[in-house]
């Protein structure tokens, strides 16, 4: 089974203290369990790093809210197993996900089928959420539920999911494409800062009262199709240049304002930021690919 990457159009932090959230299977990247024959270094590396997360699930085996077949995930590692994958790690687009998408669909006992319930979605999540625990620390178990399911998820101000159907990533003249900051990010280390910055009593209040709002604003607009989008990514662009700063590359605020100013493109967080692909918007995408060529920066389009 091949399992793709996701993409966060809307959400990134905010999405753990009430907003919607709006999140997509990437199919230009995916990853798929192999055996090593012969063993090639990216391959014994992948199987190492298996070998620690078996060791994780092993450890909590009894916590689980539902049966592995930890045996079996041992011996397969010992055979050469590993996850062969061209989603690169921490870019933002679900690597880790990915992986526990595919090692629940493998070795879980009776792993849930994707549903379109809420109820059922929920469940699904909750039990995909413990083992992705292992590389964020705390997850929200929606990466790997779009990877597993295939589906466009989207979360409400409750919490409660919704499948979605259709294209979600070409809405109106709005084009979407990822830019290489050349660098990886830290999800552990960006989600450990965003919480310092939580307990300040200004910037709690303000990604409270400001930018959930205007997540939960462009989602909509998003999701109705509504003309006024790209203005309101625009301004949620300019909120995330203010209150994420510290998970912008510093050579990435010239891009964050350029765009900004001359109304070219939107760039946004790729999930946790730090580095990676930043996630842009723009209904002007060949200005926005010269920009980018002059700096040499690799850009796709989606």
């Amino acid at each position: 089974m091949v399992f793709p990457a996701k993409l966060l159009l809307f959400g990134e932090y905010t999405v753990l203290h009430g907003s919607m959230a709006l999140s997509v299977p990437l199919v230009e990247f995916s990853g798929q369990f192999s055996f090593a024959e012969p063993c090639t270094n990216e391959a014994a590396i992948s199987n190492t790093q298996l070998k620690a997360f078996c060791n994780y699930i092993e450890e909590i085996i009894d916590a689980l809210p539902f049966d592995i077949d930890i045996e079996k995930f041992k011996a397969d590692i010992c055979k050469g197993l590993y996850f062969n994958s061209n989603i690169p790690g921490g870019y933002g687009v679900g690597s880790s996900g990915a992986l526990v998408a595919a090692v629940y669909a493998t070795y879980a006992y009776k792993p849930l089928t994707p549903r379109c319930g809420n109820v059922e979605l929920s469940l699904l999540r909750n039990q995909l959420q413990v083992l992705e625990n292992y590389f964020h620390g705390s997850s929200s178990g929606i990466d790997p539920l779009v990877s597993y399911s295939g589906w466009p998820i989207f979360t409400r101000e409750d919490k409660s999911l919704t499948r979605l159907r259709g294209d979600k990533l070409h809405v109106n003249d709005i084009h979407i494409f990822l830019v290489d900051t050349k660098r990886f990010g830290n999800t552990l280390k960006n989600i450990q800062n965003f919480k310092q910055l939580m307990n300040g009593a200004e910037y709690k209040s303000a990604i409270h009262n400001s930018l959930v709002s205007q997540v939960n604003n462009c989602t909509s607009l998003y999701l109705r199709k509504d003309e006024n989008t790209m203005t309101q990514i625009f301004n949620l662009s300019q909120m995330q240049l203010e209150y994420f700063r510290a998970m912008i590359p510093d050579d990435f605020v010239e891009h964050f304002i350029h765009g900004l100013q001359y109304e070219k493109f939107s760039l946004k967080l790729c999930g946790s930021g730090g580095g990676g692909y930043m996630l842009g918007f723009t209904n002007k995408i060949g200005e926005t690919k010269n920009y980018f060529s002059n700096f040499e920066i690799p850009l796709i389009e989606l």
